[in-house]
C-alpha cells in the first residue's frame, strides 16, 4: 500500500507526471467513442481507478491553473499600481523629500535631524511625515531602525525636479 502513496505524493509535485496521467485517463475513459476500433473500453472492474485518476488529476491541475492565474493578475495589478503617478507630497513632506535630495545616496537620520535647531516639527510629527511619504512611495523607512529613511526610485525622481524648482527659487531670490 506504500506504492500507491508514493505514487499519489509524486502526482501532486510534478505537473508532467500529472498531465500524462490526465492525458492517458481522459483517453481511456473517452477516447473509444472517438476512435471505437483503436481505443477499447475500460473494463469493468478497472473503470473505477480511471475515473479516480482522471478526477484526482483534474483537480490538481485545475488547482494549479487557477493559481497561475491568480499570480498572473496580481503581477498586473501591480504593474498597473506601479505606473499610476504618486500623489503630490505636501508640507512638510516637500522638506523633508528636499532635505533626502541633498544627501543624494544617503540615508536621512531622523533623530539627526529633529536635533537640528532649525526643525520645527516634534519628533513625532517628524515620523509621522516620514510614514506618510513611505506610504505615497516617496521613501522607505528602513524595517530595524524607523529613524532611518531612503529615497525610492521614484522618490529619486521628484526629489530631484524639487530640488532644481526650490534651487531655481532661491537662485532668483538672491539676484
Amino acid at each position: 500500500m506504500g506504492w500507491l502513496l508514493d505514487i499519489i505524493k509524486h502526482l501532486t509535485i510534478s505537473r508532467s507526471v500529472t498531465a500524462a496521467a490526465f492525458i492517458t485517463s481522459a483517453t481511456l475513459l473517452f477516447g473509444h467513442r472517438q476512435y471505437p476500433t483503436e481505443i477499447e473500453t475500460v473494463p469493468a472492474g478497472w473503470a473505477w481507478a480511471v475515473i479516480a485518476i482522471f478526477v484526482f488529476t483534474a483537480c490538481l491541475l485545475t488547482f494549479w491553473s487557477l493559481r497561475a492565474i491568480g499570480r498572473g493578475i496580481l503581477a498586473s495589478v501591480r504593474s498597473v499600481k506601479g505606473a499610476l503617478p504618486l500623489p503630490p507630497p505636501e508640507g512638510y513632506e516637500i522638506d523633508i523629500l528636499y532635505v533626502l535630495a541633498k544627501q543624494a545616496d544617503q540615508p536621512l537620520n531622523l533623530d539627526v535631524l529633529y536635533r537640528r535647531p532649525q526643525v520645527e516639527l516634534s519628533k513625532l510629527a517628524l515620523l509621522e511625515t516620514t510614514r506618510r511619504l513611505c506610504e505615497k512611495g516617496y521613501a522607505f523607512q528602513n524595517p530595524y531602525e524607523e529613524n532611518l529613511v531612503f529615497l525610492t526610485m521614484k522618490g529619486r525622481k521628484c526629489a530631484l525636479d524639487l530640488e532644481a524648482r526650490m534651487d531655481a527659487r532661491q537662485g532668483a531670490g538672491e539676484a
